[in-house]
């Protein structure tokens, strides 16, 4: 997909306290950043994103005018023949504030990061409002741009899932897979 994106502007705001992203991705290079989703806007020091940072951890930002939520993971996705389900879900109506910003990859949350700031109790999200979404790069510039493929693309607007809803683990290998039903 290098050089490659999609790109989409919504006619109105969606739910912007509660949503799922889900998707499935396999690397097509390390040690650079490279950005999945990105809702961006350069005027206005707006950023929502999803990007594998130089040193091939996830790393999810939300800034939003000052305001910082951020998930980075400790651990390094380097495997580029592996297909990872990653799943964010985002409910700031939760009043736990460590479940507001969930991250799953291949249906385990996420706990150890080495950078985490949770978004306060119903805050909204810059992703799901009429500002343009960018598939495969970073929204306001051509930078950043995803060498690697996606698959199963999922973004439900009002709903917290599990990561049940999307995969499953296989009864005969033990690995995750797409849930087909």
């Amino acid at each position: 997909m290098a050089n490659t994106s999609i790109r989409k502007t919504f006619s109105g705001n969606g739910n912007l306290t509660t949503w799922t992203l889900s998707f499935w991705v396999k690397r097509g290079a390390l040690g650079s950043q490279e950005r999945m989703f990105s809702c961006d806007d350069a005027s206005s020091n707006e950023d929502d994103f999803f990007v594998f940072d130089s040193n091939d951890r996830i790393n999810l930002g939300f800034y939003d005018y000052g305001y910082y939520a951020q998930k980075q993971t400790n651990r390094k996705f380097r495997d580029i023949n592996a297909w990872y389900h990653i799943q964010i879900t985002w409910d700031t109506t939760n009043s736990t504030a460590e479940d507001r910003l969930r991250l799953y990859v291949n249906g385990v949350r996420e706990t150890s990061f080495s950078a985490s700031t949770n978004p306060a109790q119903n805050r909204a999200s810059l992703l799901n409002r009429t500002q343009a979404w960018e598939m495969g790069k970073r929204s306001y510039n051509d930078t950043q741009f995803f060498t690697g493929s996606m698959s199963h693309v999922h973004f439900t607007d009002g709903y917290a899932y599990e990561p049940t809803a999307f995969g499953e683990t296989d009864s005969t290998t033990g690995e995750w897979k797409i849930k087909t039903s």
